[in-house]
């Protein structure tokens, strides 16, 4: 049986997007457990380097 490795390679990049997505996910989820979508919204819009440097509440722990 021959490979036809253009839909190999097809079938390789969706697979990548899926994980990738899946990954993300999870992150999304871990963020929204931790309180770190509220405190943002909270904080309004700051720089990464602002956010940097606040200090963490304490919902954030782990």
């Amino acid at each position: 049986m021959e490979l036809d490795e253009q839909k190999l390679h097809a079938l390789l990049g969706k697979v990548v997007v899926e994980m990738g997505a899946a990954a993300n996910g999870l992150l999304i989820t871990i963020g929204d457990k931790l309180g770190l979508y509220s405190s943002l919204s909270e904080l309004g819009p700051i720089s990464s380097e602002e956010f940097t440097n606040i200090e963490s509440p304490s919902s954030w722990s782990i």
